[in-house]
């Protein structure tokens, strides 16, 4: 399934607790290339009532490496603009939590 162990408990009260409709992971997370040094790249999407600062982002993304034990970027959903990038993040996403 995933390259590294996830503490898929814990993505259910996160994603409630942050007002996150969906979390999925991209990337070599899901790929047999996901090394010792690779990081993990989350895609949210939040509920639509959710304003988060830039300092709640960060303190999402401490929750969050805390969770995987290593390096973790957000990806916003709605915010890739980049029509490719956003088909591909749809094509490959494997969503872990929807509300």
């Amino acid at each position: 399934m995933n390259a590294i162990p996830i503490k898929t408990d814990l993505v259910p009260e996160f994603c409630r607790r942050w007002k996150v409709r969906q979390f999925a992971l991209i990337g070599s997370v899901l790929r047999p290339d996901f090394g010792q040094e690779s990081d993990v790249d989350v895609v949210l999407t939040f509920e639509p009532d959710a304003a988060w600062s830039m300092f709640d982002i960060v303190g999402m993304r401490d929750e969050l490496v805390d969770m995987f034990g290593r390096a973790v970027d957000i990806i916003e959903e709605p915010a890739v603009r980049n029509p490719y990038m956003l088909a591909s993040i749809r094509r490959t996403k494997r969503v872990l939590y929807a509300a």
